[in-house]
């Protein structure tokens, strides 16, 4: 093994080997890494050529679980591939934030205490600093757990920054010399908030980077107050070999279904995503597709929630629909298909019948900036804008805008009018989980999988 890397948090070094066990920092954030004797008893399954399978893991991990907390199934089914999924964070681009929602008592950070487990490093944060938590994260790269107390600026940043891979955070340092330098940190790494219902209010941008799981108090059923260190011992074990033997069968399936997983909004999808490949080769390796099905309705469900557009430029947009029908439905046309439209704002707020007086300026603005405006004027006082409606017919299909609020024989006139399936701009979501499945799990469980592959050997 190559000599360690030193870190410097405060006035202790901290070495970046991973085989230092139990960290005392004077911040008191709980560490744990793996021991001298687990390293070895890896390094002897490697030698072996044991590598466990998904389903293997999976089954063990989520009955694991099931012993420390209650979870319902939709709740256990994430918490449990999250264990797993976060061994794979370095391998993928953007990785989720967990948040554990659960009244006192309720077992949360139980469940939180048995992720970590599931990880080769991870610690609690209890009242750190910026300055040490930052160092952290950049050094380790851990599962980090953090309590609801504590989300402040500084720590949506860390949130923030922290769900995407190659973004930095810098800060100045005072250096002895008087001069000054700056630090660029990754905080990239899984992290989970543990938290009580209404407590804590995240922004909205870190929300969207959040899988949520919800626990209930359950009576008369007492679990056991912490991880066994039998149980964290196998737990870190069985996973650090998946990732050692499967690592490249999961990069290829996680790009495989980014880029088969379109139609859905993309923040969503890709916060899913490293839960959805151990889904997806979970069922793979069980010919049944429906573990993969259940995570995949899961993400559709968030995705309807939080995705798409908000609700006054979906109905700017269908203010603007209908106004091309009232325009040019059994009109004489100079071409076969309607290309563009004339509107103001004021006509779209009579056609949709907005009484707020804010509407029209609220729809101007949306408008002055959106893709699909190709032109502007003004006429008697307001102005007009120019609308291309195959570039609108683009924006409809790529944040999947609901377009509910159409009768289906005024989509059926859209479609005549303008070329352009309307209809289908927007797809239900059931009928394009159930599209995906059909293509990607052929067979039950899809193609056969891929042996494993090791890491190579570095010496």
């Amino acid at each position: 093994m190559a000599n360690p890397i030193t870190i410097k948090v405060g006035v202790r070094n901290v070495y970046k080997d991973f085989l230092r066990g139990w960290l005392e920092l004077g911040e008191n954030p709980n560490l744990f890494f793996p021991s001298l004797e687990l390293v070895r008893e890896i390094k002897r399954f490697v030698e072996e050529g044991k590598w466990p399978g998904w389903s293997e893991v999976y089954d063990y991990v989520s009955e694991k679980l099931r012993s420390y907390a209650y979870l319902e199934e939709a709740y256990q089914r994430i918490a449990t591939l999250y264990a797993i999924a976060q061994n794979f964070f370095d391998l993928v681009p953007y990785f989720p934030i967990l948040r554990i929602i659960g009244e006192s008592g309720s077992g949360k950070r139980q469940v939180a205490n048995f992720i970590r487990a599931c990880a080769p490093v991870s610690f609690t944060v209890v009242d750190p600093s910026e300055a040490s938590i930052f160092r952290l994260a950049d050094a380790f790269h851990p599962t980090i757990t953090i309590d609801e107390t504590m989300i402040n600026r500084d720590t949506a940043l860390l949130l923030n920054a922290g769900f995407e891979q190659d973004k930095f955070v810098p800060r100045v340092r005072n250096l002895e010399s008087g001069k000054q330098t700056i630090d660029l940190f990754n905080l990239y790494s899984p992290k989970i908030i543990v938290s009580r219902p209404g407590k804590l209010r995240l922004p909205d941008d870190t929300i969207s980077r959040t899988i949520e799981v919800k626990i209930q108090k359950v009576k008369n059923k007492v679990y056991p107050p912490q991880i066994s260190e039998e149980d964290r011992k196998k737990l870190v074990t069985l996973t650090i070999l998946l990732k050692a033997g499967r690592w490249a069968e999961y990069l290829e399936t996680y790009r495989r279904l980014r880029n088969e997983l379109v139609g859905v909004d993309p923040r969503t999808r890709d916060t899913y995503l490293p839960l959805l490949t151990v889904a997806y080769l979970v069922a793979r390796e069980r010919a049944d597709p429906g573990l993969f099905k259940q995570v995949l309705e899961d993400m559709a469900r968030v995705a309807e929630e939080r995705g798409g557009v908000p609700d006054l430029q979906k109905k700017v947009i269908i203010g603007i629909l209908k106004r091309v029908i009232e325009r040019h439905s059994g009109v004489a046309r100079l071409s076969d298909v309607v290309r563009y439209v004339l509107i103001r704002t004021k006509d779209i707020a009579e056609i949709l019948n907005a009484r707020d007086s804010s509407f029209a300026v609220k729809a101007g603005r949306f408008l002055r900036e959106s893709p699909f405006k190709v032109g502007e004027s003004r006429s008697g006082g307001h102005k007009v804008y120019k609308i291309d409606l195959a570039k609108l017919h683009s924006y409809v299909v790529s944040y999947s805008v609901d377009l509910g609020e159409l009768k289906d024989e005024e989509l059926a006139t859209l479609n005549e009018l303008t070329g352009l399936d309307w209809r289908g701009a927007a797809p239900r979501l059931d009928k394009w989980i159930r599209e995906v499945v059909e293509r990607l799990c052929r067979g039950g469980g899809g193609d056969p999988p891929s042996p494993p592959h090791p890491l190579p050997d570095t010496g």
